[in-house]
């Protein structure tokens, strides 16, 4: 099944309306004990997070993130390439790949 999900929400979305509570999305570990959470329960989480921000006032946009990678275990380059590809100007990859963090860091861009 080739999914036609564009974006990480609407792959969450899909994901949970394919596999609702029957299968597992993620784990983690709390207090030293693995708990798993289904697709559905993850996308309803992750819905009350963002409505919360929503209710903050956030909105989308390239100035809310920074980029970070797993480095040097991962391949650098490669998650350039995802950022150049999530990004449509030239602006929003500046802000993602360092100005964003420049600025919450109080140095010149």
């Amino acid at each position: 099944m080739k999914p036609s999900a564009e974006t990480l929400p609407q792959l969450l979305l899909a994901q949970a309306e394919r596999w609702g509570n029957r299968r597992v999305a993620i784990r983690e570990k709390e207090f030293g004990i693995w708990q798993a959470y289904a697709w559905r329960q993850y996308a309803d989480h992750v819905q009350r997070i963002a409505l919360g921000l929503a209710s903050l006032g956030f909105r989308r946009g390239a100035e809310k993130y920074i980029f970070g990678s797993d480095a040097p275990r991962g391949d650098f380059e490669v998650e350039i390439l995802k950022i150049k590809k999530a990004t449509r100007k030239d602006q929003d990859l500046e802000l993602v790949l360092g100005g964003n963090l420049a600025r919450l860091l109080g140095l010149p861009s």
